[in-house]
């Protein structure tokens, strides 16, 4: 796996020298209080991520609707907890919705993610 160490620790250095704005994952995590009666707790996590924003390509919009033309497409490195659809991503302070993510390469070792949001 030294190779994907490697290809991992260059996008990281390429996403910190080019990366765009301010971009960070906030990922919610609902508890259960601690007796059955207890109301459930909220916790958010924000992680900053080093991340190249732009518009999604066109191999990624579908004609279902899911996903269209205006969504973001956020490039980083493999974040310390893996987004999920319904995550959100802040972009320079702007919260948007995760739709789908895609790790890179789409077998092995992520080197890095790619997140559809809206």
């Amino acid at each position: 796996m030294a190779f994907y160490d490697r290809a991992r620790a260059a996008h990281g250095r390429l996403m910190a020298s080019y990366g765009h704005g301010s971009v960070t994952l906030t990922k919610t995590e609902t508890v259960p209080g601690p007796n059955p009666w207890d109301p459930p707790t909220t916790v958010e996590t924000d992680e900053t991520l080093d991340a190249i924003v732009s518009g999604v390509t066109e191999e990624f919009v579908n004609g279902s609707g899911s996903i269209v033309a205006t969504d973001l497409s956020v490039q980083c490195g493999v974040p310390t907890d893996m987004p999920n659809a319904g995550d959100q991503v802040k972009v320079d302070g702007v919260a948007r919705a995760v739709l789908a993510v895609h790790p890179l390469p789409g077998a092995g070792d992520p080197v890095a993610v790619r997140i559809i949001c809206r």
